[in-house]
């Protein structure tokens, strides 16, 4: 993956493509390859909270959504709502 601008966000959009085929692993793998490179950008945090939720790995899921609201580069809005719903699911 090299460093360019809008990698981040195609390669986003294929593991968002991979979580919602329900390849989790998959998405991951590309997830945290981003996340290494791109460590503020907020949409990949939300992505791996949204993959880790999915394993049933709620404090890793949570810590991941925490991330995602206090990144640098913010979540859009309607990503940041589902995130706060996300979090209020597992908390409570």
């Amino acid at each position: 993956m090299k460093d360019h601008v809008e990698l981040p966000f195609v390669h986003t959009a294929v593991s968002l493509a991979y979580i919602k085929k329900n390849r989790i692993k998959a998405a991951l793998k590309i997830l945290n390859e981003i996340v290494k490179r791109f460590p503020d950008f907020s949409e990949v945090h939300f992505y791996l909270g949204i993959a880790y939720d999915k394993l049933n790995s709620p404090d890793s899921a949570l810590g991941f959504y925490n991330r995602a609201l206090s990144s640098t580069i913010q979540l859009q809005a309607k990503q940041y709502s589902d995130c706060l719903v996300r979090i209020g699911v597992i908390k409570f």
